[in-house]
């Protein structure tokens, strides 16, 4: 008997767009490139002695987004340019929206206040380009995880 199998979706990570600010960035590196991860749980649960279960919701809707890109990549100037400007100003001087679009699906990530929380480590090799990861807070991170057309 045959299987009856179908084709579920097609991803193509170059129509994935990430804009920080008004900055759209281009450059990203293989593998993982874009990571978006909420802070805690939805929930918090507490069971009782006789077992019955309670739950409360969890308010904090914070979370980062990690952009990780080639070292060779014009973006990181414009990052660079975000990470000095809010470490040698006034604070709250950049804060800024993010948004990640998959353009061949569904998913949607955004923040509208958000920081860069951990600059890139840098590091120099021979015969190979390097990777810049960016981690930016989010103090309201907006998830809708789809599937892909």
């Amino acid at each position: 008997m045959a299987a009856n199998y179908s084709l579920s979706g097609t991803f193509d990570g170059s129509e994935v767009h990430v804009i920080i600010g008004t900055v759209p960035l281009s450059g990203f590196s293989d593998g993982d490139s874009i990571t978006a991860t909420r802070s805690g749980d939805l929930f918090t649960k507490r069971s009782g002695l006789d077992g019955s279960t309670g739950r409360s919701k969890n308010t904090d809707k914070s979370g980062t987004i990690e952009v990780r890109l080639l070292s060779t990549s014009a973006a990181n100037d414009a990052l660079s340019l975000l990470m000095n400007m809010d470490s040698l100003g006034l604070e709250g001087d950049a804060v800024f929206p993010i948004s990640v679009v998959d353009m061949s699906g569904r998913t949607v990530i955004s923040g509208s206040e958000c920081w860069l929380q951990t600059p890139p480590s840098v590091a120099f090799s021979t015969n190979a380009v390097g990777e810049r990861a960016w981690v930016f807070a989010a103090a309201s991170l907006q998830l809708y995880v789809g599937g892909n057309n």
